[in-house]
């Protein structure tokens, strides 16, 4: 029985999605393929074999073609049907005289002798954690700027200048693109990229509620997750990373390594970030983490991350100092009833109204606010701050704005409230109008209402349709950075 009609009756048993995977990675063209025996023909045709050999390594070709098939081999061969039959050890015919033109075209395998370095550690590698731990700091901050303003990606690729510009502030290395970032975040689940914007991925929230150094396995594992095969291969075999191991790819993958090289070009400065390498040499932590040892990285990087504070500073002009970084729970208090002004071992806050409000909205009392705020301060705190507080908490709630069905609404506990929004000048363009006893109506969604009323100073809430003061969902393009 001939090759091809063996191939044919092969074909014909697969699943489409494998024969359409099989038939889209070897043929340039599918034009002309009527039937099983035209699609057989073409596989075994001269380019598509060369197709299929072309990402093989160097130690699968030569036991190919002496005849040795070990797994790699096996697997190569049921995987492209190019052995005689389903599971099969013999190449078929025409695969084996491609074989026997290579074994004439290269010589003995010449293996490139690694670099004479050693994996890096002490001082150096500890810097470059360090710098890493920085690296998974803004990655959170990088999350928090996207979810309130979700980010554009040109078609051409890229980000545009001011999204480029905004968010490039929060990163700790200048000249940083901000897009080699959000990549290596996306590929743990923090981020993700669909229809063009970037927006917050759904395992971010977990991820924010563990430590620094489980933040930073997790991205280092899920970007180990991210590599082919081949890569995390050569990886664990190199200690060099860099002119060393390109030098190795292009013997160990003579036929084509032009694929393997553009995808390293992405994942190895994405290594570096995480602090894996140092001068494209692999650090003691990096080889951990490519032989997946981690619990002994999770430990090393543990040792590096400085103790959480445990107090913070509390200013008259409201203002709040962290000396450190904060635990979990304190830093998500911190953001809820502040707005970040520096980040850095010494982080910043500024205590505002619109904070105070999103506390309430959790159900929070002011006294329980207070309570929290006194708990973590290493200071009384100041009078000011505790009005502040009890100001916002006492005005919570006293104007609501309701989506109704084609309009909103716009209510307050005080009459003269009420009547100074009707007649406040900067919230002309939303045209509220009288409707009925103490309430004001427009034909603007609720979230401009919304917007309007808070930018313009009023302690104005979104109310359901029970009545209960709720977070609005706002859509993506009407989301602001106010405070």
């Amino acid at each position: 029985m001939s090759t091809s009609l063996t191939l044919a009756k092969r074909l014909r048993a697969l699943p489409d999605e494998q024969l359409n995977a099989l038939v889209t990675s070897r043929l340039a063209s599918t034009a002309g393929l009527r039937d099983f025996f035209d699609v057989a023909d073409a596989l075994l045709g001269t380019d598509s074999i060369a197709s299929a050999l072309a990402r093989q390594p160097r130690s699968v070709l030569d036991a190919l073609t002496s005849g040795t098939v070990g797994a790699a081999e096996q697997a190569f061969l049921d995987a492209s049907l190019l052995n005689t039959d389903d599971g099969a050890a013999v190449a078929c015919p025409e695969l084996q005289r491609q074989l026997d033109q290579l074994a004439a075209r290269f010589g003995p395998y010449a293996a490139v002798a690694d670099s004479a370095n050693a994996a890096i550690s002490g001082a150096p590698a500890d810097a470059a954690i360090e710098n890493a731990l920085g690296i998974v700091q803004a990655i959170d901050e990088l999350a928090r700027e996207i979810e309130v303003t979700p980010v554009s990606e040109l078609s051409r690729g890229g980000l545009g200048a001011a999204d480029k510009a905004r968010l490039a502030s929060l990163l700790p290395v200048p000249g940083l693109e901000p897009l080699t970032v959000m990549q290596l975040a996306a590929e743990a689940g923090l981020l993700q990229r669909e229809s063009g914007y970037w927006s917050s991925g759904k395992a971010l929230p977990a991820w924010r509620s563990t430590t620094t150094a489980e933040k930073w396995l997790s991205l280092a594992q899920a970007w180990w997750a991210s590599l082919s095969e081949a890569e995390q291969r050569a990886l664990r075999i190199r200690v060099s990373w860099g002119p060393a191991l390109r030098s190795w790819i292009a013997e160990e993958y003579p036929l084509d390594h032009t694929w393997l090289d553009a995808l390293l070009e992405t994942h190895l400065p994405q290594a570096a970030l995480l602090g894996l390498s140092v001068d494209a040499v692999v650090c003691e932590i990096g080889q951990e983490i490519v032989s997946e040892q981690w619990m002994l990285a999770l430990e090393r990087v543990g040792a590096l991350v400085p103790a959480y504070a445990a107090q913070v500073y509390v200013q008259h002009d409201f203002t709040i100092v962290a000396p450190g970084p904060l635990a979990p729970a304190d830093d998500a208090f911190m953001r809820t009833l502040c707005v970040v002004e520096s980040r850095g071992l010494a982080s910043t806050f500024r205590m505002t109204s619109a904070g105070v409000d999103r506390l309430l909205a959790t159900g929070l009392s002011a006294t329980d606010i207070l309570k929290s705020l006194t708990e973590l301060s290493a200071t009384e705190i100041p009078q000011a701050v505790s009005y502040m507080i009890t100001h916002a908490a006492a005005k919570y709630g006293s104007v609501r704005v309701r989506a109704h069905e084609g309009f909103t609404s716009v209510t307050a506990n005080d009459p003269l409230v009420l009547q100074m929004i009707a007649n406040d000048r900067s919230l002309g363009v939303l045209g509220l109008k009288t409707r009925g006893d103490g309430e004001l109506a427009c034909a603007h969604p609720a979230h401009v209402v919304l917007t309007a009323l808070v930018e313009a100073k009023y302690p104005a809430q979104f109310e359901d349709a029970t009545g209960t003061i709720t977070a609005l969902d706002m859509p993506a393009v009407a989301r602001g950075r106010g405070t």
